[in-house]
């Protein structure tokens, strides 16, 4: 305002040195138009400020909904159908919008879980389908398998016993697509420990395994009748061992791979075997590998077990499938309520 009265001092002062006739003419238009200027933008900057404050007011309600909004969802307790922002979807039970008690999920690649949870987590029994097919049946720890279950991939090797975090470990039994058998201990997914493994020729082997691989002392029985009984290296034979045939001598001595080294009755001038001694530490890791293999044998069964979780697997995934079907009727209902739509008779 006091810019504006300056301008009109100014500009009076500039036309009264040329001309006095101006300003007695046309003076008092010139205030009356600057004055209706001033009241124009007087009114745009009120306008403008009512918008600004009606769009912060509207912006705040919004946010006061969004926020009225997730705390009921967090508070939702029952059955429901609940989208996920992935665009999987979860049908089953919850609580306080947490997946909890049994539900089914659906993967939005075309797998799906049915069974319980907790917390939002596989926990308890059911059953896991993955896209390529492969499947698993048993109990679940927060959100891993944990406990006695079966898996099954696509092609077609098959793996029951336990588990711990995902990964098969402590007793269990594989079977190869190829037809081959392996009974025994898993530690992190690989067989490592007391172990017997069916080949698919006919051969077997019963011993120590380490890393998925035949380590330490066991006892091979070859399709062709030949025997092995000794020391193991990384799936290879290595060290002391004797192996014997139905036909010929055994031999016996310090093996590396399928070749005996030195004969435990080689004498040369190069390298000299004591015989006494050589036999006793055949006869230790004979021995060793023998009782290796029985071990491996005498393999705790746990056939039992896994049956009992595969059986209550599959309730709990029957119990999910039932929540499941509840929960998308219950939420047609709700839709025929919200919009006053006839309820459906069945």
């Amino acid at each position: 305002m006091l810019i504006l009265v300056f301008f009109l001092l100014l500009l009076s002062a500039t036309y009264s040195i040329y001309s006095n006739a101006f300003l007695t003419d046309y003076l008092p238009v010139i205030i009356l138009f600057c004055s209706g200027l001033v009241r124009f933008l007087r009114h745009i900057i009120l306008a403008s400020f009512h918008v600004f404050e009606f769009g912060l007011h509207a912006f705040g309600l919004s946010i006061k909904a969004f926020s009225f909004l997730k705390r009921r969802a967090k508070r939702r307790t029952g059955l429901a159908v609940q989208p996920c922002e992935n665009g999987d979807v979860y049908e089953g039970e919850l609580r306080r919008g947490r997946f909890h008690g049994t539900g089914v999920y659906y993967y939005n690649t075309g797998g799906m879980y049915e069974g319980e949870w907790i917390d939002s987590k596989f926990d308890g029994h059911g059953v896991q389908t993955w896209t390529d097919g492969s499947k698993y049946k048993g109990h679940f720890k927060k959100g891993l398998s944990h406990g006695f279950g079966i898996y099954q991939d696509h092609a077609g090797v098959l793996y029951a016993g336990e588990w711990v975090n995902g990964q098969s470990h402590g007793y269990g039994m594989q079977t190869y697509e190829d037809g081959s058998c392996y009974v025994g201990q898993y530690k992190c997914g690989l067989k490592h420990g007391s172990g017997h493994f069916q080949f698919r020729n006919g051969g077997t082997h019963g011993g120590e395994y380490f890393a998925g691989k035949m380590h330490g002392f066991g006892v091979y029985r070859y399709s062709n009748g030949q025997r092995y009984e000794g020391a193991w290296c990384e799936g290879n034979r290595k060290g002391l061992g004797m192996c014997s045939s139905t036909y010929g001598e055994p031999q016996s001595g310090l093996w590396d791979d399928e070749f005996l080294e030195i004969s435990s009755f080689a004498v040369n001038n190069t390298r000299v075997l004591d015989a006494v001694q050589t036999n006793q530490l055949l006869l230790f890791h004979s021995q060793a590998a023998r009782t290796a293999a029985e071990k491996a044998y005498n393999i705790p069964r746990v056939d039992d077990m896994v049956n009992r979780a595969v059986v209550a697997a599959e309730n709990a995934a029957n119990a999910a499938a039932i929540a499941s079907s509840m929960a998308i009727q219950m939420e047609q209902r709700d839709r025929w309520v919200e919009h006053d739509l006839p309820m459906q008779m069945v």
